[in-house]
């Protein structure tokens, strides 16, 4: 494989964090491969997926500071903790293959030409470079926010090769789609020029649209904003309803690409997929938003699929639950594979139904309508859908969530006697409880995590010291559950909760 062809160091731009750091679902999501001394590596210049590896694995990568060969880096790595050579390298050979596929690992001359091809100040035709606002190795173009003489500033999308017909025909289209599009009176940015820098790479100006991609906005609306981000949604829905209504596919719809301004505002951007409904493009989108059926395509090895409304409506469905909850749509993945297997099966996730208190809960049917796996089954276009969203948010928080499962008690008022440490315990519970106070506890555990209140988490615990004291007094009667058991009730049988 490629590990042998030479030597190799740590790219540049190689990100490192700590696995303390990183968010209590990514870290629930690792499972088993968790390791508390480990770390997760990235590159701030590719849209590669990132990598985590245990505490060996970053050891050993420490050998990759300077450029050297694998060999060398195992052999110099097990003199110096003592280990067999040979076992090193076993067990480190998929970790440091994987690496190198993610070009984290990289041959000294890849890792020169990382970065941005323009640094602040250069020209871009009329404007020069005030700063980068994106640079994917991995992509064709470059992004810049440019200023010109006069003080205006535009946003340029730049080639990073000069002799590619292919690029030029890319940036020539994504113009002409952006006209179209906003003639037609959907929000896009308005193209100002079609040009080429001074090494004649292609090169599109844009009006500059002051907003951030939504999907960076929402980690702050969630915990402050709730009824603007729903608000939000609801105009990125309308966005992509505009697109469709001029006859056209978006071609790539993520949270990158729905920008919120300050107004609340919701401006659509980056259209190099851009095709009309009538002449579908087959790129589109990104893998975590795809579609059931594009799952199927690449895992059968059949032809990729097309770009349509219905996909577009199953990924925007997709995106706005991400914004809303900081969660997939689908159970957590490890892998390409399994995101690829999870996605075809078309399933939504275990905790779907059970988002914050704070999101209406009336929107989750109508999410659920727009992720079905069959595209029949969905709404009939994405006007309808944006109705039935918005008429669901309009409720609030306490919309009624039609046939889901609204979980058990939310520590309301007709359960408060009942929840209360201090309280006789009736001889039948209400309905939805477990029976004992091992189960209370775990009902009310269960509930915290479903429902934004804290004194639910605090009952739960109360419960849980009432079931273990039991334990010592009377081991067959509160402590435990008298009847058939099963899943967290048989756990609670045992003790405690």
């Amino acid at each position: 494989m490629r590990l042998a062809e030479g030597p190799l160091t740590l790219a540049a731009d190689v990100s490192v964090v700590p696995a303390r750091e990183l968010p209590e679902t990514v870290r629930d999501t690792l499972g088993t491969l968790y390791d508390v001394e480990g770390a997760a590596l990235g590159r701030r210049a590719s849209r590669s997926n990132a990598a985590f590896v245990d505490k060996d694995v970053l050891d050993l990568l420490g050998e990759f500071r300077e450029p050297t060969t694998v060999v060398t880096a195992v052999i110099n790595y097990a003199r110096r903790t003592g280990q067999d050579a040979d076992r090193v390298l076993e067990e480190s050979y998929r970790a440091l293959a994987r690496l190198r596929g993610l070009g984290l690992l990289a041959a000294p001359r890849e890792t020169a030409a990382t970065g941005p091809v323009h640094r602040v100040g250069d020209p871009l035709g009329p404007w020069r470079v005030i700063q980068c606002l994106q640079s994917y190795e991995d992509e064709d173009c470059d992004v810049y926010l440019a200023g010109g003489e006069a003080g205006g500033t535009v946003v340029c999308k730049v080639a990073r090769q000069a002799d590619s017909d292919r690029l030029r025909r890319a940036v020539r289209h994504e113009a002409a789609a952006l006209r179209y599009l906003r003639a037609r009176g959907a929000p896009v940015p308005e193209p100002v020029a079609v040009t080429h820098d001074g090494d004649g790479r292609p090169l599109l100006a844009m009006s500059r649209v002051p907003g951030r991609r939504i999907d960076q906005r929402a980690q702050v609306l969630r915990r402050t904003a709730v009824p603007r981000l729903v608000e939000g949604c609801c105009r990125t829905l309308d966005a992509l309803r505009r697109i469709h209504a001029t006859g056209a596919l978006h071609g790539d719809v993520h949270g990158g690409n729905y920008l919120l301004t300050e107004d609340d505002t919701v401006v659509a951007i980056d259209f190099p997929y851009a095709s009309l409904i009538k002449r579908p493009s087959p790129r589109h989108g990104v893998p975590r938003l795809m579609d059931p059926q594009w799952a199927r395509a690449k895992l059968t090895g059949g032809p990729g699929t097309l770009g349509s409304p219905e996909a577009e409506q199953y990924s925007l469905a997709a995106l706005l639950y991400f914004l809303l909850t900081g969660e997939h749509h689908y159970a957590p993945v490890t892998t390409e594979a399994d995101l690829l297997a999870t996605l075809a099966q078309g399933r939504l996730g275990p905790d779907f139904h059970r988002p914050p208190a704070s999101v209406p809960s009336g929107l989750l049917p109508v999410l659920e309508r727009a992720l079905r796996p069959e595209p029949s089954d969905r709404w009939p276009g994405v006007a309808e859908f944006s109705d039935a969203f918005r008429a669901a948010a309009a409720k609030g928080p306490g919309a009624p969530a039609g046939d889901t499962d609204t979980g058990p008690a939310d520590g309301g008022a007709s359960f408060a006697e009942y929840l209360s440490p201090s309280a006789v315990v009736p001889a039948s519970p209400p309905a939805g409880m477990a029976f004992g106070t091992s189960g209370t506890a775990t009902a009310l555990l269960r509930a915290s995590g479903r429902h934004d209140d804290p004194a639910l988490l605090a009952w739960a615990d109360l419960w849980s010291h009432r079931a273990l004291a039991g334990l010592a007094d009377r081991p067959d009667g509160l402590a435990r559950h008298p009847g058939a058991a099963s899943g967290a009730e048989t756990a609670a049988a045992g003790g405690g909760w």
